[in-house]
């Protein structure tokens, strides 16, 4: 669930979702498809779409954040491909079921379920390629991938994670989850091994399954005997005794307050 909310904060935090659901809007409500056209003049056009374009992108970030978070996976091969077909398969009926109804009951314009899906297949193939486009060609991204001074840790996650700081690293499984500012993403190898990548980045062990980067962490909890280090993520990481004293002292040492 942390990684869910993860990738729906770092996806919010951006622009693009606003630029995509800006364009398409105005494209759609241009265009008047599945019989809005006929029916609607263009200003109730532009009205209804933008409407249901937000709502079309909200449920596509929460099935990409499912997908690139949850089940980590980051490839843009198959992360896209599966994030389109899920689409595909729950938008079509929902958009049927309001093109269906009045105001608009043009049932008989709108188009078969099958030619609907094929069309929210393609759409979010070419979103998810938009995307993935723009994250490769921003600066930030190729200076952090190229720049000696950031972590090699970093280096080795997909483009669209490594803009911004590293923030924790958590093991799963023989995976390590490596949570950057813009995400997180899988890695197969041994905490050990990612933890001698991180540098310049300062941070520490504070329990066997996590590694925090200081300046992600915002703050120390107590909850029923537990220390919880309270990250800028929002995540909470447990700290185990072995590393209690030196986190507490850290944590003194950086001014940081107990919550």
């Amino acid at each position: 669930m942390n990684r869910l909310i993860d990738e729906l904060r770092a996806v919010f935090q951006g622009r693009m979702p606003y630029v995509i659901w800006g364009v398409l809007t105005v494209i759609v409500s241009f265009a008047g498809p599945f019989g809005t056209y006929q029916v609607l003049d263009f200003p109730a056009r532009l009205a209804f779409w933008s409407v249901t374009m937000a709502i079309v992108i909200l449920l596509g970030i929460v099935v990409r954040a499912f997908v690139h978070g949850t089940l980590a996976i980051r490839s843009f091969r198959y992360g896209s491909t599966l994030i389109a077909l899920i689409l595909a398969l729950i938008l079509p009926p929902i958009a049927l079921a309001v093109l269906s109804h009045s105001p608009f009951a043009i049932t008989d314009l709108a188009p078969a379920w099958h030619e609907l899906g094929l069309y929210v297949f393609m759409t979010s193939l070419g979103v998810e390629s938009y995307r993935h486009a723009m994250r490769r060609n921003t600066p930030t991204t190729k200076a952090l991938a190229t720049t000696p001074e950031g972590p090699r840790l970093v280096q080795r996650l997909p483009p669209e994670v490594q803009p911004g700081e590293l923030i924790s690293i958590s093991v799963r499984d023989h995976y390590v989850d490596v949570v950057t500012s813009s995400g997180s993403a899988a890695l197969l190898m041994r905490l050990s091994d990612a933890m001698d990548l991180v540098g310049p980045v300062e941070g520490a062990r504070v329990h066997r399954s996590h590694w925090v980067a200081w300046d992600a962490v915002e703050g120390l909890e107590k909850s029923d005997r537990r220390l919880l280090l309270r990250l800028k993520t929002g995540a909470a990481i447990p700290v185990s005794r072995t590393y209690r004293a030196k986190v507490e002292a850290v944590v003194a040492a950086r001014g940081i307050g107990m919550r």
